[in-house]
């Protein structure tokens, strides 16, 4: 039998209707009374050190991802949602706990950081910055938003961090998809095959040995699992099975590959 869930998310994917109440797609509509098609835009923020010239600044670039047109309240629930997000990502680089959920005072704070440190340490030649991406941020049909937040920062110390968030939302109600919940029995198996052939791992060889720091050394899946336009991606982050030197690890798996595991 094939996969139940390649099916459901086909329909989730591939619907293009858009959100729309229960029951209205089995109605006609007029063109002015169907729902704009959603778009996404982005806006660019940047925060600097104050009286400091050129590009070696300690700064702060945000680039914010948000959704329009189409269902005005979906809208508001993910745009909310995701900020919130970009709140997270600078609220944990703070030297101190802080509650705003301003974008520009978090900024502010996460600069003051750097003049402690620069007060404390006034030799160190080096500066900080913050940087958060959302380009590789897309919408499939008008019934799912993929939000990818790649972030890069260094705060002092032998080398920066880097990373990705994926955020996957319906556009029929807003809400967070838990593709975890959704996929994690089928893809297992073709993730761990597909891992070990990229490390060149063998079948039941240790993937600790090899360098990774799983957990008991079994294989597990990461994090931040998304949708892409022809399936599944999954990223492991630096440090969350292998070293930073490792940097990150892609891994993509199509809809067929799915579709062809029986139950």
């Amino acid at each position: 039998m094939k996969n139940f869930l390649y099916s459901t998310a086909i329909l989730v994917l591939f619907a293009c209707s858009g959100p729309t109440e229960t029951g209205r797609n089995n109605t006609k509509e007029s063109d002015e009374q169907r729902i704009t098609p959603y778009q996404i835009s982005f806006e660019k923020f940047t925060q600097k050190e104050e009286g400091c010239q050129g590009e070696d600044c300690t700064k702060v670039d945000i680039q914010i991802v948000s959704l329009n047109a189409g269902d005005s309240a979906v809208c508001a629930k993910v745009n909310q949602s995701v900020i919130s997000e970009y709140h997270e990502m600078v609220r944990s680089r703070l030297s101190e706990s802080i509650n705003s959920n301003s974008v520009e005072v978090l900024a502010g704070k996460f600069l003051e950081g750097y003049e402690m440190f620069k007060a404390e340490f006034p030799e160190d030649p080096s500066t900080w910055y913050l940087e958060i991406s959302a380009e590789e941020s897309s919408l499939l049909g008008d019934s799912v938003y993929c939000v990818n937040l790649s972030v890069e920062d260094y705060l002092g110390g032998a080398h920066g961090n880097r990373g990705n968030t994926l955020l996957t939302y319906s556009l029929t109600n807003g809400k967070l998809l838990d593709l975890h919940k959704m996929y994690a029995k089928a893809i297992k198996p073709i993730a761990e095959k597909k891992f070990r052939t990229k490390y060149e791992i063998a079948e039941g060889s240790s993937l600790n040995e090899a360098g990774f720091i799983f957990p008991e050394g079994s294989f597990v899946l990461p994090e931040n699992i998304g949708y892409s336009q022809t399936g599944i991606t999954l990223i492991y982050n630096p440090y969350e099975v292998a070293p930073y030197a490792m940097g990150s690890t892609v891994i993509d798996i199509s809809f067929e590959e799915i579709e062809s595991i029986e139950n």
